[in-house]
């Protein structure tokens, strides 16, 4: 049974059909009420949508900061000549005061901030700027070393958005351009470039998409159908799905804005084969209803398969513990279900209802995509070797590349080189010091541990060390505040500048600090007991592996300052995200292998055939290895989005493999020429199959004008990617064809017997497809050619054979073991295609009991007695059910047999002759009556006797035995007897009642037998000897009695040089 009939498509395709516009109304119904859901869609992107959950870092860094808090902060750089200067530090103050000023600005720490704080003591601008010099905490932070650029710190509290505060920022800064180059860094910058961008994204690349695809359909198919038909079905699933995520209140990010340009190229490719196959069927005159119901009813099964593997690659990645990705995938995959309910009922009531065009009779010409198919056909039929030797080069150089690939998971690598808020991120750490944000936490159990002056010279050592760390630009901790509480107690004195050394000293100027910054700042570096200290370091690292690697060195330093008396640990977000960068490269591991595994599985399903299992496989995994190889070697980082094309690719790969293999399905199934379906196959589906790829590449290649890097790499990476996906599917998959045939072994018996083996074979009676498939897995075939033997009587046993085309004769041929060509040879049976033989040796094990010759041309299953021991072992209800049939055949054969044997006659099969028995009847009979009346009885046995070369085929010594006997028939008196007595003797029995001379009679048949020797058949001439012997006038005795003379004659006439020996007794 095929597997569509599994799928009840088929009267719901009549209902299509019979009322088009209703089906397309209640479409339309749907999409509305989905529609509905684009007024509620969002537009997010969190840096936080890029987190897992549950690491152990994620866990960490949320610990962390329910202890020492986590603070948003915007950093704002101010640039000029000398920003100490008394108009640019009075326009810093007033920028200052509007920045504090916005909504949701807990405080501004800046030169202005502590100079407003300081001025209750009389503080003037030129003392202040004496004072700050020594001051280290200020260094590189609210002030560079040259004077020249100034930092001022906004601390937002969780009121608003962080991201609405930056646009608010950005406006001051602008307006306060004059005379200062003012910029703004820091997470919710990054945060909101990260929106704006996919905002920016959505808007622009799918209609974008959509005018590529629009105008590749037109010139693909020059006709309105062309551009409607796939249009409106991707229109559809756009709607559906994107109204959807609406629905359930999913935001578009920067992953799931992928999903409409994936739809409508993917969709796009889909709808292809539905409007090649339209247009064959227009062209072949269908009316519009006919056209829709042949399209479906030869699609539905592969586009259901081919979306089902592309939901399979898609749905490994819901296994991803990236929430960014998984609303990726499983959107994704809900598109593409969406697009085969369109598929399988908007789009065939839409040609159903749609007027057919008016087709032309003229032969379409071949153009460029047709001579590139003939050379692609070429390739595959002459060059295997060398395409061989290039694919191996290509995959072992693209496995190199493999492991040359970097993982990279943090957001700012995300943006292109020229957007503002990377150029703002190196820019600050050149004017300033870095501003990604890492926390070195010190954690112990004992109280007050940071009140003693030795740890705390401890904290400050380690913060200087962290320092001289690559890419560390400066470290603030409690020790740092202390010198400045411990500075602004001695009236900011020039050598007061240092930690206290006692500890009354530490607990007083731990209260001045308070009242200088406030307890909240405090507890950001120290726990309330004093017994954990949080270091913060502000760096410029940007990448995963400097992050991970700067965690590991760091964590190491501050062991080597605290021992085993102190927990030494590394956090921050960017560490975080980092750590995502291990799980992404496990996530393509285990969702690659979760794809493999169900598309081999699906393949097996369809064609119940390991091979194409297999087969359809190593073409897709080409791509795959292509493109990592040429991420490893192009130096293109594996992010969470290139990351998506494997998984993506490889379902849409198996989409072409599919459809190609289907075809070829067919077309070798015809005559089993894999040459001729191979050309045939891709001369048909290759045209739409480079359609596909030409439609899905440039639909992704739109994704280059995305504002975000991995985006616009992840569609280069894609065209690429489905580049070499073509050439999988055209060149390697084809050519694996021809040396590795998938079509199954019930395929070519149905081709052979016309039916199915339930059908024509008993021994498969009663048995399911699977069950039979189990039983022909194993098996093998094999060709004779007519006159060929299987097996010979006596040969030993362990397999039985079931005729798929052709018949073979039984023979019993005398004593096993014997070699020469002439035999006598009895006709047991003539068996036809469908019926088995050699049966009795595989359930005996025993020598075999006839000989079995292909009398015509004849293919055979071979059918192992250690395959029904493992069918037996592995599917027991199919080996019993086997067994029982095989019982049922060998008791048809035993009651045959039965009445064969109440018939059976005394006659040779070969020659028609009487045989040995008969002719010993009729010798006694007549010597009885030449007693009885006195004439003599002449008996003589000719022998054909085998010469040096062997007959090319058993029917050469059958022709010269029926020759023989045929002469010997026609020169024979009245009255005599011609026997066949043995493998090669004939036995002639004649009295002189014929009114013949005995001998004369002898020397006739001798010579006329010779020389029909002589002349041979086919080129093979065998030798011939004769004894004869006379009886006397008084009748010849017993019949027995001159048969052993005869024989003897015989002898003397093998041993007379080939003459006749004739003996009077």
């Amino acid at each position: 049974m095929k597997l569509h009939r599994f799928i009840a498509y088929d009267p719901i395709l009549e209902g299509i059909l019979k009322a088009p516009k209703v089906t397309l109304t209640a479409v339309m119904v749907v999409t509305v009420i989905l529609g509905l859901g684009l007024f509620r869609l969002q537009l997010k992107t969190s840096l936080h949508d890029l987190v897992i959950r549950d690491l152990p870092e994620t866990a960490y860094y949320e610990e962390t900061t329910k202890i020492f808090g986590e603070q948003q902060v915007i950093q704002v750089v101010a640039k000029g000549k000398n920003v100490l200067a008394p108009e640019t530090f009075a326009h810093l103050e007033r920028l200052d005061k509007r920045l504090s000023q916005i909504p949701g600005v807990e405080r501004t720490i800046s030169q202005p901030s502590a100079l407003r704080e300081m001025a209750a003591t009389g503080m003037t601008l030129d003392k202040f700027r004496d004072i700050i010099g020594p001051v280290k905490l200020f260094d590189s932070q609210l002030i560079s070393r040259d004077q020249k650029v100034a930092g001022l710190t906004l601390v937002l509290d969780d009121s608003r958005n962080p991201e609405e505060l930056v646009d608010r920022v950005t406006a001051i800064l602008k307006d306060e351009e004059n005379g200062l180059s003012l910029y703004s860094v820091g997470m919710p910058n990054v945060s909101l470039a990260l929106g704006r961008y996919t905002q920016q994204d959505f808007f622009r690349l799918p209609p974008i998409t959509y005018g590529v695809i629009a105008v590749l359909l037109l010139i693909l198919f020059r006709s309105v159908q062309g551009v409607l038909f796939p249009l409106s079905s991707i229109t559809l699933a756009l709607v559906w799905t994107i109204g959807l995520m609406g629905w359930t209140g999913t935001a578009l990010s920067m992953l799931t804005m992928i999903t409409p340009v994936f739809l409508i190229a993917v969709g796009t490719a889909y709808c292809l084969h539905f409007v090649t196959a339209y247009t064959r069927a227009v062209e072949a005159g269908c009316t519009a209803e006919e056209a829709a119901r042949r399209v479906c009813g030869d699609l539905r099964l592969p586009t259901s398969l081919a979306v089902g593997t592309t939901i399979i690659g898609l749905g490994s990645l819901v296994v991803n513990r990236i929430d960014a990705i998984r609303d990726f995938a499983l959107f994704s995959c809900v598109g593409m279900f969406f697009l085969l309910i369109i598929l399988l009922t908007w789009l065939p009531a839409l040609i159903a209802a749609y007027p057919s065009p008016e087709t032309s009779q003229r032969e379409r010409k071949k153009d460029l995509i047709d001579h590139f198919l003939q050379g692609v056909i070429h390739l595959n039929l002459h060059h295997q070797k060398k395409l061989f030797a290039f694919f191996i080069i290509i995959a072992v150089a693209g496995l190199i590349g493999i492991f040359k690939i970097r993982v990279e998971t943090n957001p700012c690598r995300y943006f292109r080189a020229d957007a503002p808020v990377l150029q703002n991120f190196h820019a600050v750490y050149r004017d300033l010091c870095g501003s990604f944000p890492v926390n070195v936490v010190v954690q112990t159990d004992v109280p007050d541990f940071f009140e003693d002056p030795e740890n705390l010279a401890k904290l400050a050592g380690l913060s200087d060390a962290l320092v001289g760390l690559d890419k560390v630009d400066k470290a603030v901790s409690v020790a740092d505040y202390l010198r400045l509480a411990h500075y602004a107690s001695n009236q900011y004195a020039g050598d007061a500048y240092v930690l206290p050394d006692q500890g009354y000293m530490v607990r007083m100027d731990i209260n001045t600090m308070k009242t200088m910054i406030g307890g909240e700042t405090l507890a950001r570096f120290v726990t309330q007991d004093f017994s954990s200290a949080n270091i913060l370091l502000l760096t410029h690292i940007s990448g995963s592996s400097d992050f991970l690697n700067g965690k590991r060195d760091m964590e190491e330093i501050c062991r080597q300052f605290f021992g085993p008396e102190a927990v030494c640990r590394a956090t921050g977000f960017g560490i975080v995200i980092s750590a995502t960068s291990d799980l992404v490269t496990q996530g393509q591991v285990k969702s690659l292998s979760i794809t493999m595994v169900l598309v081999f599985g699906m393949m097996f399903l369809l064609f119940l055939s390991f091979k194409a299992g297999a087969t359809a496989i190593l073409p897709n995994m080409f791509p795959i290895i292509m493109n990592f190889g040429l991420m490893g070697w192009m130096g293109v980082e594996l992010s969470l989005v290139t990351s998506l094309i494997a998984s993506i690719a490889i379902g849409l790969a198996v989409d072409d493999t599919i459809h190609y293999l289907f075809h070829y399905n067919d077309e070798f199934k015809k005559d089993l020429d894999e040459k001729r379906a191979l050309a045939e196959t891709l001369a048909t589906i290759g045209r739409p199959i480079v359609f596909t790829t030409l439609t899905i590449g440039l639909g992704f290649f739109v994704l280059v004008f995305s504002g975000f890097r991995p985006t616009a790499l992840f569609g280069v990476m894609m065209v690429l990617t489905m580049m070499a996906a073509l050439v999988g599917d055209l060149i390697l998959l084809p050519t694996l064809m021809l040396h590795v045939p998938i079509v199954t072994l019930w395929d070519v018996i149905r081709l052979r017997m016309g039916r199915t083996p339930d059908q024509g074979m008993p021994i498969f009676k009663g048995l399911s497809r699977h069950q039979i498939h189990y039983v022909l897995l194993a098996g093998s075939l094999r060709n004779m050619a007519p006159g060929e033997i299987l097996f010979r009587k006596g040969d030993p046993s362990a397999s039985m054979y079931a005729i798929l085309s052709g018949n073979m004769e039984v023979l019993d041929s005398g004593q096993a073991g014997e070699t020469t060509s002439f035999r006598k040879r009895m006709h047991v049976a003539l068996l036809p295609a469908g019926e088995i033989v050699g049966e009795m040796g595989l359930v005996r094990k025993a020598p075999r009991s006839a000989t079995v010759v292909a009398g015509t041309g004849v293919e055979v299953l071979e059918i192992s007695r250690k395959m029904i021991q493992r069918l037996q072992w592995l599917y027991p209800p199919a080996a019993y059910r086997l067994c029982f049939n095989l019982m049922g055949i060998l008791a048809d054969r035993l009651e045959a047999t039965t009445h064969s044997l109440a018939k059976a006659g005394l006659l040779d099969d070969a020659t028609g002759l009487p045989g040995q028995d008969a002719f010993l009847m009729e010798l006694s009979k007549e010597g009885e009556r030449s007693k009885r009346f006195g004439y003599q009885v002449g008996v003589g046995i000719l022998e054909l006797q085998e010469p040096e070369q062997a007959p090319a085929s058993v029917d050469l010594a059958d022709q010269m035995l029926e020759k023989t006997g045929r002469l010997l028939t026609k020169m024979l008196p009245k009255h005599a007897v011609l026997a066949r007595l043995d493998d090669r003797q004939f036995g002639v029995l004649v009295s002189d009642r014929d009114e013949c001379t005995l001998e004369g009679a002898c020397q006739d048949m001798f010579t006329a037998v010779k020389e029909a020797c002589e002349a041979g058949v086919s080129g093979w001439r065998p030798g011939v000897a004769m004894g004869f012997v006379v009886s006397g006038d008084t009748g010849a005795g017993s019949g027995g009695g001159l048969l052993f003379k005869a024989l003897d004659a015989l002898k003397s006439g093998k041993a007379n040089g080939g003459k006749p020996f004739i003996q009077k007794i």
